[in-house]
C-alpha cells in the first residue's frame, strides 16, 4: 500500500462534486493506493499515470523509492489536460 498525497486544487475539486461522484473518486484513489500501476501510464512520462472514473480523470505521479502516490489533478475528461 502506498501513501497518498492530494494537491489542494484536486481536493477542492473533489469537495465541489456531488456526493456519489466524490465517493467514486475517493474509492478510485483507494484502488490507486493499493496498486498505482492500475492506471494508464502517460506517454513519454515514466512515473505519471491517469485513472479513469467515468467522465473524470485522476492524474498522479508515483514515487517508488518513498512509496508515495501524489494525486496531481482531478477534473472532467475535457479539462484535465488544460493548465
Amino acid at each position: 500500500m502506498y501513501d497518498i498525497t492530494i494537491a489542494k486544487k484536486a481536493e477542492k475539486y473533489i469537495l465541489r462534486l456531488d456526493r456519489p461522484t466524490a465517493k467514486r473518486i475517493r474509492d478510485a484513489i483507494d484502488v490507486i493506493a493499493a496498486d498505482p500501476t492500475s492506471g494508464e501510464a502517460l506517454t513519454n512520462h515514466e512515473s505519471e499515470y491517469k485513472y479513469r472514473v467515468g467522465d473524470y480523470r485522476i492524474l498522479y505521479d508515483v514515487y517508488e523509492t518513498t512509496k508515495i502516490v501524489a494525486i496531481v489533478k482531478v477534473a472532467g475528461r475535457g479539462d484535465v489536460y488544460k493548465n
